[in-house]
């Protein structure tokens, strides 16, 4: 009698086909019966169970990814995220250096054009390349049109407004898990996938470019000329404050901080090439203090956050029962941790929800450890499927639920002038750990509980770590290094004690960092 093979499980095939919008055509982590005509037995990741008489039968029809094969898939996944690192590489200087749009409509024009070529893949090797260049420009564009988000708004609107992208993520992931239940052929999926690409290509032209990466370049004119369109857009005029390439970077942070694009106009005073001297930021300062606490600090956060919130995306699907509804219930229960930190951040600001929502998560992913062990001990006829659901939707939730006050502080902490290398160089080193995630699934069969374990450990320490970072609630973007250095003497957790003044009952300021 053959003997059975662990692959990997239908279900966690079709978390990857929603997770990289087209799945590799395969078996997936599945129990293999390679000489009966493969059949399969479905498993669970969280509760191991013996391959018992097959009941579910498929014969592979496209690029043998099973038996001595079968660590493809997972080499895909991993080539993919290695393809998100080189986007990061990519994005970051680029964008500070030609500009946010630019950037942005370059990246999707390749993505429309790669993004479709992959339907048409004869083969592995060429799916896996191509899959790779399409992240490579998905992460190009994701950057720069984030941070051109974030610096198009004023601080009041900007924790909510620029956090609304994330739940809209959330509802595609929920949508997709009935695309993928009704089209069965990847290469379908994935055509009807790339459809939201091509309309935002048509659409893309409309955006402005960034008010403030114009000004830090020396480029009034062309700033003017953007915030006027705005204003004209939203039926505003702009007459009462002047915003000018003279005036000092303190002038203009507290210009844009207290006004809105209906308040603002720009008047010419000084060639632009002597501002853009001035202003224009340089890739070494990210390993500079201030800058350099930030960096390690928030890639940390990174690593942490891909690392549980993939390790729960690439498991969550092996659960028992039917793998399309376990995808659609873990995309349900990561919409209201996507919009409850829209809400929270305003208030407390994201320190606190980073915090928590990392503390959280590690107990978790604990609990998850010691479940997984007793019913390990008790044996299959005492398992524990239902508490392991549980507690695998509910280290989704704090998973994704710490997404939003992460990206808001990458935004909020870099300095203007090198905002973009920062958010690129935090996300390229965090990509560790989604690259380290398919491995550690791998590893779990032979080291039961490590991927949660080191989970644990790293959100564990994140949490920890959050104490050393200034909170940014209701305070301006930094312009430059001097900037953030004042945001942490006087706003990080962890500080010695500051003199305060009191602006109305129950708000106190630090007389050092006043809001004009």
């Amino acid at each position: 009698m053959a003997s059975c093979l662990d692959a990997k499980s239908l279900s966690n095939h079709q978390e990857k086909l929603v997770k990289i919008h087209s799945r590799v055509p395969m078996v997936g982590n599945m129990k293999l019966n390679c000489m009966d005509n493969l059949s399969f037995q479905r498993t669970s990741t969280y509760s191991k169970k013996a391959c018992q008489s097959p009941n579910v039968s498929l014969s592979p029809k496209q690029w043998d990814l099973v038996c001595e094969r079968d660590f493809l898939p997972d080499l895909s996944q991993t080539i993919l995220f290695c393809g998100m690192a080189a986007g990061s590489i990519i994005a970051g200087p680029v964008s500070d250096k030609y500009g946010r749009k630019p950037t942005a409509i370059g990246g999707v024009i390749l993505f429309n054009i790669i993004g479709i070529a992959v339907t048409f893949s004869p083969n592995y090797i060429v799916f896996v390349i191509l899959r790779f260049l399409l992240a490579t420009i998905f992460k190009s564009i994701l950057i720069p049109l984030n941070t051109l988000l974030f610096e198009s708004l004023v601080p009041r609107h900007r924790s909510l407004i620029g956090s609304i992208p994330a739940p809209i993520f959330t509802i595609g992931l929920i949508l997709m898990a009935g695309i993928a239940y009704l089209l069965r052929d990847w290469r379908y999926f994935n055509l009807v996938m790339m459809s939201p690409a091509l309309i935002i290509m048509m659409i893309s032209w409309k955006l402005p470019e960034s008010a403030r990466w114009l000004l830090s370049q020396g480029k009034q004119e062309r700033a003017e000329t953007v915030i006027r369109k705005v204003a004209k857009f939203n039926k505003s005029s702009i007459e009462s404050i002047t915003l000018s390439c003279n005036m000092s970077i303190e002038e203009n942070r507290d210009v844009m901080s207290t006004t809105t694009f209906d308040q603002i106009s720009i008047a010419e005073n000084i060639p632009a090439s002597d501002n853009k001297k001035n202003n224009t930021g340089s890739f070494k300062d990210l390993f500079k203090p201030p800058t350099l606490t930030v960096t390690v600090i928030l890639t940390w956060l990174w690593i942490s956050y891909t690392l549980g919130y993939f390790g729960f995306a690439l498991t969550t699907g092996n659960l028992a029962g039917d793998p399309y509804l376990n995808f659609f219930l873990s995309g349900l229960i990561e919409l209201p941790a996507r919009i409850l930190p829209l809400f929270i951040v305003k208030r407390t600001g994201s320190l606190l929800p980073l915090i928590i929502g990392f503390a959280l998560s590690s107990l978790t992913m604990i609990g998850i450890v010691v479940a997984r062990h007793e019913a390990e001990n008790r044996g299959e006829e005492h398992g524990l499927d239902l508490l392991l659901t549980i507690l695998a939707l509910l280290g989704k939730f704090f998973a994704a639920f710490v997404f939003v006050p992460s990206n808001l502080l990458m935004v909020e902490l870099f300095p203007t002038t090198i905002r973009n290398s920062g958010t690129g160089v935090v996300q390229l080193i965090g990509n560790i750990g989604s690259l380290a995630v398919p491995l550690l699934i791998y590893l779990d069969k032979f080291v039961l509980n490590l991927p949660f374990i080191i989970m644990a450990t790293a959100s564990m320490i994140a949490s920890g770590l959050c104490f050393l970072l200034p909170e940014t609630l209701n305070t301006v973007q930094p312009e430059t290094p001097a900037d953030l250095q004042l945001l942490f003497d006087s706003r990080r957790l962890c500080r010695r004690k500051q003199k305060y003044q009191v602006n109305s009952p129950g708000e106190r300021i630090p007389t050092d960092w006043i809001m004009k």
